[in-house]
């Protein structure tokens, strides 16, 4: 490639190792990418998961005090005409 000299031999040596190094290089950083785009992907995943989560969550509790909504409506908790349950701790009824 570079002639045939000891100099030439030489060049065209190092520069096949070049050549494979940016090979190399390039392949570990689609490698790398494509596991970034994974993970990415994973995160999407995850966060959609924790927002569905989250608003269940907050519809249930929601859903609690409604109901008991009702049984605060005198201001008198001693001559309230409703009788209402006292909601578990997870947020339902017991």
């Amino acid at each position: 490639m570079f002639g045939g000299s000891w100099a030439g031999r030489d060049l065209d040596f190092q520069t096949m190792r070049a050549y494979e190094h940016v090979r190399t290089a390039i392949d570990e950083l689609v490698t790398g990418l494509q596991g970034y785009g994974a993970n990415i992907r994973k995160f999407a995943r995850d966060m959609e998961d924790t927002d569905t989560g989250a608003g269940t969550s907050l519809t249930t509790r929601r859903q609690a005090i409604e109901n008991v909504e009702g049984c605060t409506t005198t201001g008198d908790f001693h001559d309230n005409p409703n009788v209402c349950e006292v909601p578990s701790s997870d947020g339902g009824d017991n």
